[in-house]
């Protein structure tokens, strides 16, 4: 069975780029365009995965990734903070809050399939 990758994006080419890029690697790819989309599909069925943009409509990625690992069900999940913020704050706080990795956009694909592979245990 294929591991399921939320990609949480608000960039609609990026989002489509991830998703073919990611589903010919063999991952089930689900994407949300907003935090409160991602939180109900979070609730719904928790992924294995989640690549998270901070820069989000309405609530922030950071309150995303809070949710995520403060979830009983969800706080083992690995996420990947994908960001255009490069901040040194930023990348500190997506820490603290539990992200597993932060990219800075823009990001070489194969840096982050290879950065998925590596927390999912492939």
């Amino acid at each position: 069975m294929a591991a399921k990758i939320l990609v949480v994006e608000d960039d609609l080419p990026t989002t489509r780029l991830l998703t073919i890029s990611l589903a010919r690697r063999g991952y089930e790819v689900v994407a949300a365009e907003t935090a409160q989309k991602a939180l109900d599909l979070i609730e719904a069925q928790p992924p294995a995965l989640v690549l998270l943009d901070l820069m989000l409509p309405g609530i922030s990625g950071l309150e995303v990734l809070e949710h995520l690992k403060k979830g009983e069900t969800t706080s083992d999940v690995p996420v990947i903070v994908v960001s255009a913020n490069t901040q040194i704050a930023s990348k500190e706080e997506a820490q603290e809050l539990g992200a597993d990795l932060y990219l800075t956009k823009p990001y070489r694909l194969k840096e982050l399939v290879v950065a998925i592979q590596e927390l999912l245990g492939h």
